[in-house]
Order: C-alpha cells, then sequence, then structure tokens
C-alpha cells in the first residue's frame, strides 16, 4: 500500500480522537445528571482549584528543602577601602595600597548535619502526602454539597409538580361546583369556597418554582459555572434519581470502615509524623555542620606585586556551643505542639464515630418513613374519590373533598421528601465512612 492512500485514514483517526475527548465547559449543561454534576464539581470546583494549587506549591517545599543539602556554587567579590591608620607596612620600602580587591568562585556541599536535612525532607514529604488527604477531604465535602444541592433542587421541582397536580384538581372540583350551581343542585357558597381554596394553593406553587430555579442557581456556583444570559435557571433540566436502596451494613463495621478509610485521620497522621520530624530537626540543631568546599579566586596585591590567582580546597565545621536557650525552647514548642496534635486527632475520631452514627440513623429513619408512605398515597387517592362520589350524591360536603385533597398532597409530599432524604442520607453515609 503507498503511504499516500494511509493519509486519509490517519485524518480519519485523528479527527475522531479530537471529537471523542471532552471539550473545557464554560457555562452550565441544559440537561444534568447527578454523576455528570459530580465529575464537573471534581473539574471545576474553585475551592477544588485552590487546594490542587496548594499542593503543588507542597512539592515546591520538598524540593526547597532538599537544596539545603546539594551543592552550592557561588561568586564573591570585593573592593576594600583602608584607612590611613589602619595601614600597616614592613620597612619604608614596603608601603602597603590603601584599597584591594579580590573575587573568587566558591563551590561547597554539606558531608555532615546530624541528620537534620534528612529529617527536613521526611517531614515535608509526610506534610504534602496530608495535603493530598485534605484535598481528598475535600473532594468529598464538595461532592456532599453538590449531592444536596442537587437533591434540594429535584425536591422543589418534584414538589412543585405535585402542587400543580392538586392545583388541577382544585380547578376540576371548582367546575363541578360551578356546574351544579348553576343546576340548581349546588350553592353559592360551594363555588366561592371552591374558589377561594384553588386561589391560595397557587402561591406555594410560585414558591417551589422559585426553589428549584435558586437550587440551580446555587449548583451552578458549586460547578464553577456560570449560566449564560441566554440561559434561564428554571429551564435547566436536572434528571431525576431512582428509587432508595435499602442499606445493609451494620454500626460496627461501618465504624472499623470509616476508622480506616477516612482522609481526615490519615490526615492527622501525616500531621502529627511531620511534626516529629520537624522537632528531631530542632533537637539536632546543636550538632555539627561539617562542608568540604573549593574555591578558585583571584585577588590584587597590597604590596604593588601582581595580582594572586590560585585555588584553595578544605573542610568547613560549623558548631554551636550556646545558643541562649533557642534550641530547648523549640523543643517545648514541638512537644506541646505533639501533645495538640494528639488531642486533635482523638476529638476528630469522636465526631467521625458520631458522624457515621448520625448518617446511619438519619437513614434508617428516611427508609422507615418512606416504607410507611407507599399506601398512604392509594389510600388517599381512593379517599378523594370517595368524597368526591360522596359531594356529588348530596352525602357528603364539598369541605370532605379539601380535606381529603390536602390530605393527598401532604402525603405525595411526604414521600417526595422521604426518597430525597433517603438518597442524601445514603450519601452523607457513605461520605461518613470515606468513600
Amino acid at each position: 500500500m503507498k503511504t499516500y492512500l494511509l493519509i486519509p485514514v490517519f485524518l480519519t483517526a485523528v479527527i475522531a480522537s479530537v471529537a471523542s475527548e471532552k471539550q473545557p465547559l464554560d457555562s452550565m449543561p441544559n440537561n444534568l445528571t447527578l454523576d455528570e454534576a459530580l465529575e464537573i464539581a471534581q473539574a471545576y470546583n474553585p475551592s477544588l482549584k485552590q487546594a490542587r494549587i496548594g499542593l503543588i506549591s507542597k512539592e515546591a517545599a520538598i524540593r526547597q528543602v532538599r537544596a539545603s543539602a546539594m551543592p552550592k556554587l557561588v561568586g564573591i567579590a570585593d573592593h576594600t577601602y583602608y584607612d590611613e591608620k589602619r595601614l600597616q607596612a614592613f620597612g619604608p620600602e614596603s608601603t602597603p595600597e590603601d584599597r584591594t580587591w579580590s573575587t573568587r568562585a566558591e563551590a561547597s556541599m554539606p558531608i555532615f548535619s546530624g541528620g537534620r536535612n534528612r529529617f527536613a525532607v521526611q517531614g515535608a514529604k509526610a506534610d504534602r502526602a496530608a495535603s493530598e488527604y485534605d484535598l481528598t477531604s475535600l473532594e468529598h465535602d464538595v461532592a456532599i454539597m453538590v449531592h444536596e444541592t442537587y437533591l434540594n433542587a429535584l425536591l422543589a421541582k418534584a414538589s412543585a409538580h405535585a402542587q400543580q397536580e392538586e392545583i388541577d384538581l382544585l380547578h376540576e372540583q371548582f367546575q363541578r361546583s360551578e356546574k351544579r350551581f348553576k343546576v340548581g343542585v349546588g350553592s353559592r357558597f360551594d363555588v366561592l369556597q371552591a374558589e377561594v381554596v384553588l386561589a391560595n394553593a397557587k402561591p406555594q406553587l410560585v414558591r417551589e418554582t422559585n426553589n428549584y430555579r435558586r437550587a440551580v442557581d446555587r449548583l451552578s456556583r458549586l460547578l464553577g459555572l456560570s449560566l449564560e444570559s441566554t440561559q434561564e435557571a428554571g429551564d435547566i433540566v436536572l434528571v431525576s434519581l431512582g428509587a432508595p436502596k435499602p442499606l445493609f451494613l451494620q454500626m460496627q463495621e461501618a465504624l472499623v470502615l470509616a476508622e480506616n478509610q477516612r482522609p481526615e485521620i490519615a490526615a492527622m497522621d501525616l500531621t502529627i509524623q511531620a511534626q516529629e520530624k520537624q522537632g528531631l530537626v530542632n533537637k539536632r540543631s546543636n550538632w555539627p555542620l561539617l562542608e568540604v568546599f573549593s574555591n578558585y579566586g583571584i585577588q590584587s596585591d597590597q604590596f604593588g606585586g601582581e595580582d594572586l590567582e590560585g585555588w584553595t580546597a578544605g573542610l568547613r565545621l560549623n558548631w554551636s556551643f550556646y545558643d541562649g536557650g533557642e534550641r530547648k525552647s523549640k523543643m517545648d514548642q514541638d512537644e506541646q505542639q505533639l501533645n495538640m496534635l494528639a488531642q486533635k486527632k482523638a476529638e476528630l475520631l469522636l465526631e467521625v464515630s458520631g458522624e457515621v452514627r448520625e448518617a446511619l440513623y438519619n437513614y434508617e429513619e428516611a427508609w422507615e418513613i418512606l416504607m410507611a408512605t407507599k399506601k398512604v398515597i392509594e389510600q388517599g387517592e381512593e379517599a378523594l374519590r370517595m368524597a368526591q362520589d360522596r359531594h356529588d350524591s348530596g352525602k357528603g360536603t364539598q369541605l370532605d373533598v379539601f380535606v381529603a385533597q390536602t390530605q393527598l398532597t401532604e402525603a405525595r409530599l411526604e414521600r417526595l421528601k422521604a426518597e430525597q432524604d433517603c438518597h442524601f442520607a445514603d450519601a452523607s453515609f457513605r461520605r461518613a465512612l470515606g468513600e
């Protein structure tokens, strides 16, 4: 096969590859599922972006600490003037110059620091690893906020639908009352009563419609996306979730999983480890620092001779015998810092345990309510039908119809809320487990 025949095939593959790549988003999608919302939040949420930038700075901190043990190369130059009273001559014919200059390049490298450099690098790595777990924890927090806002929007949308169904039924009752009044069977009071009840039901529909718009607007900010000028929050379609599923996990198992999986606990352990390494650095701050050095330079001869040029090499020892109590003060601070971190970890373990228990209690409550509402709606629909039949036959009052309608709407709303509570409790429970 000739090479030019492969060109169309290659171009087709490139175009397909580019088309398959996800294009960056700059505005809210018109249709959105919960999984898509969670994925977008992980990529575009402003708080997560800031945390990832902070993680990059931790990498730079490791390189900075590691650089302290690497070879150094410096250039040094000086030009010195001497007062006449400071000039020292060795005879009448050896009058020194009143100014000198020198320049040199020096390379040095520490070869012994008592382990301070090693412990500092280990501490920086532990601090960076702790920041990674902090980022994971923030990702979980953002995810649970997206869950909550998404579910609130769905609840508002479903509630608006339930309110619209109630208004439709009330409108039918109003028309029925008007017909009965026109044929002389009903009373004017029934017509007015139906009209008032119908009017009173409409404000709640307006509220729930606007609740949906507000929730979608909050969701867009969580996702890090804006609404275009041509977009209306109420027109964004959020896909409903499936039916909630029961949890099959015992309390003790959940507590063990949470203790092993929660990123906050892992981050705390690494923070303690980083503080321990910093303590070792401070503890060994009075150990000797031994460097090897070598330099090459040139300098003027103060007595008027030729410039001096050459190299030198050797060892340099820096050993602090007294620092005014600075080392002891740092060690005391390190000890108290470790004690404080130990108390924070104990508090964190209590919080994690409480979050797991509360999340499980909330799910059990929502699930029991959901199960209790299963037959209530069917019974409410049957009660409304019977009330309407009794009213039409003259055996019941219109008030009975309105009471039955109100009870049916309340049952529908209670079931909707129980479903959303189950979904949110499930997400909260998994967040509490560190998933």
